[in-house]
């Protein structure tokens, strides 16, 4: 259905876990997450399968190297990244990922995750809006530096 409507991108997000099996999104690390990132991809042929790094999934670079092939080889398109953890939206961070060949998203601002949290949203001084515009510009341009031709273009 998304395919004949052109939907360009569908995502497959950690709130999986709350809305399917009443596990907190934290909790959408196991196999359950990889259950449905399959049959999403099952039903998506044309779109762009882009799918979150679950909660702690990409705590340090090594392993979200290795998550991320992982969810690339089960049918993702693209990972998103670094919603909990300032580290993880570091430009070396983003340029590791996009160096072994993984399509990245960079997830900046709302963290559910840590919902309730001084953490769980941010800019909402001017100084913090600011570091969040400054933190875009960098990992944008890290992106642009460091994307290859993705596997599967975007249509429009």
């Amino acid at each position: 259905m998304q395919d004949e409507a052109g939907i360009d991108i569908v995502f497959v997000g950690d709130s999986v876990g709350p809305m399917f099996s009443a596990i907190k999104t934290r909790r959408s690390d196991d196999g359950r997450y990889v259950h449905h990132l399959k049959a999403v991809r099952r039903g998506v042929t044309d779109a762009y399968l882009l799918v979150d790094m679950p909660y702690a999934a990409d705590r340090d670079v090594t392993q979200a190297i290795t998550n991320a092939k992982l969810f690339v080889s089960d049918g993702a398109d693209g990972v998103i990244i670094g919603r909990w953890c300032r580290k993880v939206l570091s430009p070396h961070f983003v340029s590791a990922l996009t160096e072994h060949g993984i399509d990245t998203c960079a997830h900046i601002g709302h963290n559910p995750q840590i919902h309730g949290t001084k953490a769980s949203t941010h800019g909402r001084t001017f100084a913090k809006a600011k570091q969040l515009i400054e933190a875009a510009e960098a990992l944008s341009q890290t992106l642009a530096r460091n994307s290859s031709s993705s596997r599967k273009s975007l249509k429009r």
